[in-house]
């Protein structure tokens, strides 16, 4: 970004400066996440360096030891800050959604501000990014069948668009999630829900047709219209012995069965996620009122029993965080948040006595060091400013 006069007026410029700036803010929360405990509980606590255009040659000949989480948390919003000044009255629109645009600065802000307890700030930046997006949730109707493959689809606020030549190979998100592409689930590695989870989930919700029920083999893929060879995708399952629980959330690319080609698009952030993001800020703040934001998220957008409607029966903030964390595991299972809000909200990964192997069954307490990421040899080596002294502390999974 040192190329780019900060000053400029030249709208084009400032637009692709709020993308370097949006970037470098939602790779540093992400690495925030994975190799510290939450901001709240361990604000001084080392995270991981931090390199911009102001430190990036004495870095690369120096090195530089690692920051704050403090410092991290203190640099992601500087950089949303000016981003948001670069696109604020802008007139350079994005081409596509792998661009970010001022709606998507709100939303990472609103992670960021969550992240730290700023709650108020947190339900303020979520409903800013509601208002500004163009983004609207997918209806009952709309998640009754299997999608989140297209970032065309009116509910993605930002996501990494693939082309057919990027999806060579099994290695693409739908060769590992989906259960309808010729990928890892036809090869035997499906992906499925936890037992518990699909579970707790109730019959009216039309997200507990995400995954193949257990006892009726029912899930979302019997509405769904693609076929193969005269196989509707319920049959298409049974007939590649698709397990209990394996996920049918995510369609192929072009809603095609047995697809081989990999090209789904990966969504990086969907509007709802700021409606729950809202509700649970404002749980935090006032319990009566997250408890009234989840309800109206469930009521009116998963909920498919009129008669009986979705009712939160907590009334403590904490209880009804609890009941939204439920929430956020089912609304974006599979999209990569679960095991950051466990580390968030300091909860443990208890896989035992539940449907997978057990192999593979484990009890990892909350803030063990296990969870946690360890900090790669060839940066220990490569950097002067970390030491073997620096590295992350190690740990078991406790079977």
């Amino acid at each position: 970004m040192d190329i780019v006069d900060k000053t400029t007026d030249d709208a084009t410029l400032r637009f692709y400066m709020a993308q370097a700036l949006g970037a470098r803010a939602y790779s540093y929360w992400m690495l925030a996440q994975l190799w510290q405990f939450n901001y709240m509980d361990n604000p001084e606590a080392p995270c991981v360096p931090i390199i911009t255009e102001n430190n990036a040659e004495t870095a690369a000949v120096d090195g530089i030891g690692r920051a704050t989480v403090r410092q991290v948390y203190a640099q992601i919003l500087n950089d949303i800050e000016t981003a948001i000044g670069c696109l604020d009255g802008n007139p350079v629109e994005r081409e596509d959604k792998r661009y970010i645009d001022i709606a998507v600065l709100y939303g990472l802000r609103a992670r960021a501000n969550l992240c730290m307890g700023k709650y108020e700030d947190a339900y303020s930046d979520a409903k800013e990014a509601i208002s500004r997006t163009q983004a609207s949730p997918l209806s009952a109707a709309e998640a009754s069948v299997p999608g989140f493959n297209n970032a065309d689809d009116h509910n993605w606020m930002w996501g990494i668009i693939i082309e057919e030549p990027d999806a060579n190979g099994l290695y693409t998100f739908s060769g590992f999630m989906g259960s309808f592409s010729y990928g890892y689930a036809y090869a035997g590695q499906w992906q499925l829900v936890n037992s518990r989870l699909f579970d707790r989930v109730p019959s009216a919700d039309v997200r507990k047709g995400w995954w193949i029920n257990p006892v009726t083999r029912h899930s979302i893929a019997d509405n769904y219209f693609a076929t193969y060879q005269g196989l509707s995708a319920s049959e298409y399952l049974d007939a590649v012995e698709a397990p209990e629980y394996a996920v049918v959330k995510f369609a192929p690319y072009n809603d095609v069965l047995r697809q081989p080609t990999g090209a789904t698009d990966i969504p990086l952030m969907r509007v709802e996620e700021m409606y729950l993001i809202a509700a649970e800020a404002k749980a935090m703040t006032n319990a009566t009122e997250g408890k009234s934001l989840v309800e109206e998220f469930v009521n009116t957008y998963r909920w498919t029993d009129s008669a009986t409607r979705y009712s939160c029966n907590a009334t403590t903030s904490e209880a009804v965080r609890d009941e939204i964390f439920f929430q956020r595991q089912i609304e974006l299972w599979g999209e990569g948040f679960e095991y950051i809000d466990r580390l968030r909200l300091n909860k443990g990964i208890d896989r035992r006595n539940a449907n997978f192997n057990p192999d593979w069954a484990f009890n990892i307490p909350a803030k063990a060091a296990v969870l946690l990421y360890q900090i790669p040899q060839a940066e220990i080596e490569g950097n002067p400013g970390i030491t073997q002294a620096d590295q992350n502390p190690a740990g078991t999974a406790q079977l």
